[in-house]
């Protein structure tokens, strides 16, 4: 291409060439030259984006998402600019935008879309992470434990039912063996023995609420014989 920069089809033809032979800054550099040459190709923008992201790893960095914001502006129903603008929502943790992102692409997609098909997988798998999420906060708030960060959350969305209860088992059993060191902490055990609750355990929930009820306050009396006559119907 030395000798003909200005061939707009020689450029895009080297940069999807070199893009599919898995050479992506040599693609970067074929679609940064179509794109030079024709700056209102909505899918040249977008092809460059791409390329962009294979050199770093399938991060979206700032470079692609200008070229997809430019994609977008100058056609906004362009298919490869909302579908890596959603993962760049998901890899920035707004899995909820992403995911409505994703869904709108969906609902727009033509039937016989090449893409379609993976599309659909994905949004069917981040709505059940997301549904696991929710699942997992609640099931964390209601057992008075600390609350998962992301992290922690994505991955126990992973695991089976057994090592879910696993995982609570033992940050239940950790804050125990805290409780022990701090044998006055009235706060700990009545968390403690929200967790045993969750988790079913009534004999061990009701032994950590007789431990609260020894050191707890007057004004929280009336909370912790709630919580024993729950156990005892």
């Amino acid at each position: 291409m030395k000798d003909q920069p200005d061939r707009l089809d020689g450029w895009v033809l080297l940069g999807r060439t070199a893009f599919r032979a898995d050479q992506p800054q040599r693609a970067v550099r074929a679609y940064t030259q179509a794109v030079r040459l024709a700056p209102d190709d909505a899918e040249l923008q977008a092809r460059l984006g791409e390329a962009l992201i294979s050199v770093a790893e399938g991060r979206i960095t700032p470079a692609a998402d200008l070229a997809f914001a430019r994609a977008l502006n100058r056609d906004p129903q362009n298919a490869t600019a909302h579908y890596y603008v959603g993962l760049g929502l998901l890899q920035n943790d707004r899995p909820r935008e992403a995911l409505a992102r994703w869904s709108d692409l969906l609902a727009n997609s033509p039937d016989d879309a090449p893409w379609r098909a993976d599309l659909s997988a994905r949004v069917a798998r981040l709505e059940a992470v997301l549904e696991q999420r929710q699942s997992l906060a609640r099931q964390g708030e209601q057992s008075g434990l600390p609350a998962l960060d992301a992290a922690s959350i994505d991955a126990a969305s992973q695991m089976s039912e057994d090592e879910r209860t696993a995982m609570i088992t033992g940050m239940v059993d950790r804050l125990a063996a805290k409780l022990e060191a701090r044998p006055n902490d009235f706060e700990g055990w009545l968390q403690l023995a929200k967790a045993y609750m969750v988790l079913g355990d009534e004999e061990s929930a009701r032994n950590a609420l007789d431990r609260a009820r020894s050191i707890a306050p007057p004004d929280r009396l009336e909370e912790i014989d709630r919580h024993l006559n729950t156990l005892s119907r």
